[in-house]
This record gives C-alpha cells, structure tokens and sequence, in this order.
C-alpha cells in the first residue's frame, strides 16, 4: 500500500515538473552556447566546456545554464557518503546531484555566476551570484560566491568560504551528521537545499530562510551554472 502511495506522489510530481524534463535528444552544441539558438527545447542534455553531458536551461534568463542540482520530483534520496556527492548521483529526467568534482573543474576554467531558481506555494523566486566557484577536493570542495542579486534573500552568502561536507567527513561533521545531507554548512545552515524532501522535522527539509520557514519545504529548487 504505501509503495503505491509513494509511486503515485512521485508520478504528480513528474507531471507538475513536466516543463523540467529534457528531451532525449542529445545535442553536439555546447551549453555554453545555447543561447544563440532560438529554435532549442527549454531543457537539453548537451555537453558542458570540457566535454561532461549537462542538463542544460537554454531560456532562462537568457539561457546557457548547466544545471548543477535539481529537486522537484522526491525521487532519489540524497543523504549520501562523500564519494557521490563528489561524482554525482541521481539521472536529468529526475531529481540529481551533478558531482562537486565536475562542477570544480568547470568553474575554475573561467569565471562562472550561479542562478539558483525556486519556487515556493506556486510562486516563482531566484537568487543570483555573479562570482561562484568550488574549489577542489584538497580543499573541501569550499564554496566561493560573490555579489547577490534577486527577489529572495542572498541566503547562501552566508555560506560563502564553508567546506563541504557529509556524514562520514571530519569537517562540520556535527551539522552532517544532525541534518543527513551532504552540504557547505556553517553553524549549519541558513539555506539548505539537500535537505529531506518534504521533511517536517525542523531544519531537515529544502528550505531557503528568508522564503520558507525552517519547517517548510520549497515545492522544487534548482542550481544552474553560467560561464560569463
């Protein structure tokens, strides 16, 4: 009974998240430079600058956006170990994890904005970082942004200089350990966008502060990359 309860949310998930599912269709165009072709799908798995498929956004704001995370069906889990959250996990015609290694070699090739798009009781927010880098995995995979612009707070500024980290990592350890996600947490966090989907328990769920409450879910949230 509850197995089909489960395949019945994630199946209204999926259709309300229809507009997010890429075509099949895999094109030779980098997604750096979707933006020059009018007549491309909203969503396209297309290669990234160095050569790594990416789901790319080719209309947002303009379009040429990687998608580096996407939460809007439920449909993978991701209180995860250190060596997913570096490789990635999850598939583009669902929710996924695009792997910090990945996004740490193509954003320190060339300087990279960050968009993270939200919505939220069916309203539509987002939340610009001109500056996004991740450095590498010596490091923590820690997070760079710069100057913020939107119709949300800069929530995520207040994790700017935080090492990742997971359950099974020494750094923020506590926080991991206490929120099951994988994270750049900072005393743990005022934006949380691993967290437990639909999760009720304080702080657990995806959330940004200044939007939802710690007690509120966002209804989908995406991370998406630019080169500038």
């Amino acid at each position: 009974m509850f197995a089909g309860l489960l395949a019945a949310v994630l199946a209204v998930n999926i259709l309300l998240c229809s507009s997010d599912i890429p075509t099949k269709q895999r094109h030779k165009q980098k997604c750096e430079k979707s933006s020059m072709s009018e007549n491309l799908p909203r969503r396209l798995v297309m290669p990234s600058t160095l050569g790594y498929l990416v789901l790319c956004d080719t209309k947002t704001d303009g379009g040429g956006w990687s998608l580096i995370m996407r939460r809007c069906v439920g449909d993978v889990n991701f209180t995860r170990p250190w060596s997913d959250y570096r490789d990635g996990f999850g598939t583009f015609e669902g929710d996924f994890w695009q792997g910090l290694e990945q996004v740490h070699q193509l954003t320190n090739n060339g300087e990279w904005e960050l968009r993270v798009d939200m919505k939220f009781k069916g309203r539509d927010y987002y939340a610009n970082y001109k500056t996004f880098k991740v450095d590498n995995q010596r490091n923590y995979y820690t997070l760079r942004v710069g100057q913020f612009f939107g119709n949300v707070g800069g929530d995520l500024t207040f994790h700017n200089g935080m090492k990742f980290s997971t359950t099974d990592t020494l750094t923020n350890k506590i926080c991991s350990q206490k929120y099951h996600g994988g994270w750049w947490f900072h005393n743990c966090h005022s934006t949380y966008l691993t967290g437990e989907w639909g999760s009720k328990i304080w702080a657990k769920g995806v959330h940004w502060d200044s939007l939802s409450t710690s007690d509120e879910n966002l209804d989908s949230a995406e991370m998406k990359i630019r080169r500038l």
